[in-house]
């Protein structure tokens, strides 16, 4: 299994600075963020061109996430609503990634655990982002196992 993000958390920076982060930072996967327009909506971002998408837009994005050693783990193409809960940072809310992943596991899965993070209070400002991925790294890193 990989541990991987989806890029909408960083909404002002381009893919290749994204998966520069990532890369050095210890995540092995992106999901990339690739809806029409951003919206009003906290965490939304574009980062591959998805209505044109072509062979050279396919290279790009292919040779940014080799070059970082990364694998692409899924293309987020729609936000969901806020409903009456709030995204948590894994490890700060009320799922019990221990047994999630070990159910994981024992089901076969192989393929990318991927952060979502939408968490408003390690939101707001890239550095605070940033933090968030990394306590999200530190919470998840121990329980993967590739």
């Amino acid at each position: 299994m990989k541990l991987g993000f989806l890029t909408s958390c960083m909404p002002e920076r381009l893919l290749e600075e994204i998966a520069a982060w990532a890369g050095a930072n210890g995540y092995e996967a992106l999901e990339l963020a690739a809806w029409p327009t951003r919206g009003d909506r906290p965490f939304t971002a574009s980062h591959v061109a998805v209505d044109a998408f072509d062979a050279r837009e396919a290279e790009r994005v292919r040779g940014t996430l080799a070059e970082h050693g990364l694998t692409l783990s899924a293309r987020a193409t729609a936000p969901w609503e806020m409903g009456w809960w709030r995204y948590r940072i894994p490890g700060l809310g009320e799922v019990d990634f221990r047994r999630y992943v070990d159910t994981l596991y024992a089901g076969g899965y192989e393929g990318v655990l991927s952060v979502e993070h939408e968490d408003p209070v390690w939101g707001g400002t890239p550095e605070k982002v940033e933090q968030g991925l990394e306590l999200a790294h530190r919470t998840l890193r121990p329980l993967v196992v590739n």
